[in-house]
């Protein structure tokens, strides 16, 4: 008895330590607890307007994190609200045909309709293919499920990221479970290896509460234009719904500031394919610029490494561990062509850098053409740093840890492949798709004591790829992106 008092003594600290830590009256806190009440509080009389919607709920005990049960819902909305929001969704079931469809549906039991001149059904359908449709676009990857671990991992602010699920039945639990790594976080900044799940934090990849929460936000948003976005699942549930009841515009500033907050945007990186389908969604072009760089660099560095032939598009994780997710037809469509001609690019780009008439590639205009010899030898040169710059960053002194510590942000620890081995593998065409090869091309085409000394002594292709000028360490670049290897998307 004398231990489970301790124990219990232990977890209640953990929480009020947890408690402590957390700023509650911080504007964000304030938000998220005004969404929970504005939830709570919706019915038909704490509303007005000449609009009656209606969503349904499925019969259970299915509560949210203050333990409130999620039922069905009636309540009155402003009908030109929602038309102005220019969805031919509550358009269509607002017109008169749509009306006669939606008193003949409604319960007969049902009192609010007397006094509503609109009914708006809301409730997704319950079977079928519109009902296997949505599921399918509503189903959420692991990445976007574990993006919550990124509070963690990367430091990301928890009103951002670390909101649980619609359904949280173990919401103290939860907390207790989390406030052991929340002290952790303290200390140091954790890889995805550190962290493991606990069952509080498993969530389904479809709920049909998470899918009704989100309508009902949605309808909230038209009215009163505040959207709280807490999580990585309620971002990408709510960009899927408003675009099923086509008034995507009602979301779209609001998923974009939460894509673009710092270091939030790493979600673009870590998880391109979620964030190209929600760009393509919600018309985000400087969002989708940069998940498509990403896929495309990606996939091309794939086709480069099997000669520009197979199918690359089923592989589950980037050959830098990046667990894959999946894309719409069309964008893909789009991903397959650019990486394609990026690829015959790259192998364009490599013979100029190797063939005879480099100088004039590279736009050299003070070339001695007049003197053959001296032509020879810069041409040696220039072929010569550029074998140097795709081998120096495998070399003994190169340290590629950082990279390492940069992926281990999302690469399982089951699947990971230290940087360097990863890059050692690749072809010559591969590694000028690479920061280190042009980092290394670099710092070696700006070396004048590099060009002396191979002046000096006419070094051969054979010769040492590493001399007494190399430096010990080669650290790198700041700039570096999200992959540890591949150029920067930005």
């Amino acid at each position: 008895m004398e231990g489970k008092k301790e124990d219990l003594d232990t977890k209640i600290g953990q929480l009020l330590q947890l408690t402590h830590d957390a700023d509650t009256s911080s504007p964000a806190e304030r938000r998220e607890q005004a969404d929970y009440q504005r939830l709570e509080d919706l019915s038909v009389t704490t509303t007005s307007g000449d609009t009656l919607v209606i969503v349904k709920f499925p019969p259970g005990n299915f509560v949210n994190c203050h333990g409130w049960k999620w039922e069905t819902k009636e309540f009155f909305m402003d009908s030109q609200q929602l038309l102005a929001t220019g969805s031919s969704v509550f358009a269509e079931k607002l017109s008169p045909e749509g009306q006669v469809h939606a008193r003949r549906c409604l319960d007969r039991d049902a009192k609010p309709h007397l006094y509503a001149k609109y009914i708006l059904n809301l409730t997704p359908p319950v079977e079928g293919d519109e009902l296997a449709a949505q599921v399918a676009q509503l189903s959420l990857s692991e990445g976007v499920r574990d993006w919550w671990k990124q509070h963690f991992v990367s430091n990301i602010s928890q009103f951002l990221v670390y909101g649980h699920d619609d359904i949280c039945p173990q919401h103290i639990e939860a907390l207790i479970s989390e406030a052991g790594v929340n002290v952790r976080r303290h200390e140091y900044l954790m890889g995805i290896a550190s962290l493991t799940c606990p069952t509080t934090r498993e969530i389904a990849d479809y709920c049909p509460i998470r899918h009704r929460a989100a309508i009902l936000r949605l309808l909230l948003a038209i009215a009163h234009g505040e959207l709280v976005l807490n999580s990585a699942p309620r971002t990408v549930t709510m960009a899927v719904v408003a675009k099923t009841l086509d008034c995507a515009n009602v979301v779209t500033d609001s998923v974009l500031s939460w894509l673009i907050a710092e270091p939030n945007q790493n979600f673009i990186d870590i998880n391109p394919e979620e964030a190209l389908n929600i760009s393509w969604m919600l018309q985000l072009p400087a969002v989708a610029r940069v998940a498509f760089r990403v896929l495309v660099v990606e996939r091309a560095v794939d086709i480069l490494g099997m000669n520009m032939t197979g199918d690359t598009n089923r592989q589950r994780l980037s050959v830098f561990g990046r667990p894959r997710g999946t894309v719409g037809e069309e964008p893909e469509t789009c991903i397959q062509h650019a990486a394609q001609r990026l690829g015959q690019r790259v192998e364009e780009l490599l013979t100029r850098l190797k063939s005879d008439d480099v100088h004039t590639f590279l736009g050299i205009s003070e070339w001695p053409d007049d003197n053959p010899d001296m032509c020879r030898r810069l041409r040696n040169y220039i072929h010569r740093i550029v074998e140097l710059a795709e081998v120096k960053p495998i070399g003994f002194g190169c340290d590629m840890t950082l990279y390492d510590k940069n992926r281990s942000r999302y690469a399982p620890v089951t699947d990971f492949v230290p940087t360097k081995i990863v890059y050692q593998a690749f072809t010559s065409a591969q590694r000028i798709l690479t920061s280190p090869f042009w980092c290394e091309l670099s710092k070696l085409a700006d070396s004048y004591e590099t060009m002396e000394r191979y002046f000096r002594e006419e070094l051969k292709p054979s010769a040492r790829l590493f001399d007494s000028t190399t430096p010990e360490t080669q650290q790198p670049d700041a700039e570096f992106d999200i992959y540890g290897c591949l150029p920067s998307s930005r």
